[in-house]
């Protein structure tokens, strides 16, 4: 099996999260970065008043045509919560496949320090079956943070990476000698 990462390259259909630190730029470009992430460097997070879970969802690199059989499609995030320990921020995983938002369950109690978590696709969920490169080039991929509001320590998540890496059977042809 071979791999490839793709990350954004653009803002996706949703960009609700309240806050990105540095403030210039856009979101997409808060999460895109290889490995290792520069932690508090670049951010998207939920720190102020208002919704208390919101999503970002980001475009994708496109992949080549001669990529085939698609075996799984994992999303990963690196992020971390910011104040409070009583109350913690959840955090969630999200994809945008055939014009349908896709959930994970949901992450808490998680450290101050940042942690990297995954899901994983084997079939596109919008469809069922075996992913395809196009609906890996029409992909959207994000994360939804949490704030929570706990009387004067108001506790909220924090995002600096998202990826996605493509699982795939390489093609390899077969010689024939005569």
């Amino acid at each position: 099996m071979a791999t490839l990462a793709i990350r954004p390259n653009g803002a996706g259909d949703l960009t609700e999260i309240d806050a990105q630190s540095p403030n210039t730029g856009e979101h997409w470009d808060k999460v895109d970065e290889a490995d290792p992430h520069d932690s508090d460097d670049t951010t998207v997070h939920q720190p102020t008043v208002g919704a208390s879970q919101a999503t970002d969802l980001y475009n994708l690199e496109s992949i080549s045509d001669s990529i085939i059989n698609i075996t799984n499609v994992t999303v990963y995030a690196t992020w971390a919560r910011q104040g409070g320990a009583v109350l913690d921020p959840k955090f969630w995983i999200k994809i945008k496949t055939g014009g349908t938002i896709y959930t994970t369950p949901s992450w808490d109690n998680e450290p101050t320090s940042y942690t990297t978590r995954s899901y994983a696709w084997a079939t596109n969920p919008q469809s069922g079956v075996t992913w395809i490169v196009a609906d890996i080039n029409a992909l959207q991929a994000g994360i939804m943070l949490e704030r929570v509001i706990a009387g004067g320590v108001d506790p909220y998540g924090k995002c600096t990476q998202v990826y996605v890496v493509i699982t795939y059977a390489p093609f390899v042809p077969k010689i024939f000698y005569f």
